[in-house]
């Protein structure tokens, strides 16, 4: 394990250096570019593993969403 901070778009390691890349709450704020993941995967090694969690709702709100979600969730929200 090597945890670091840097920014997430000049990661200073060699192609293939990582068996895995895991994220926890902050890939939303990084990976949303259309190249990203592609970028992040040249650091992965043959046959590696990526794992992301980012957080979102902790229940299905069912069919109609209470007011306080209502405005806010949109078709295009991310999460």
């Amino acid at each position: 394990m090597h945890p670091i901070r840097v920014e997430a778009r000049e990661l200073p390691f060699a192609r293939g250096f990582f068996d895995a890349v895991i994220s926890i709450g902050t890939y939303h704020y990084f990976g949303t570019e259309s190249r990203y993941l592609a970028y992040l995967l040249e650091f992965l090694k043959s046959q590696g593993s990526v794992g992301v969690v980012m957080p979102g709702p902790t229940h299905d709100p069912g069919p109609e969403l209470p007011p306080y979600l209502a405005e806010r969730w949109t078709p295009d929200l991310p999460c």
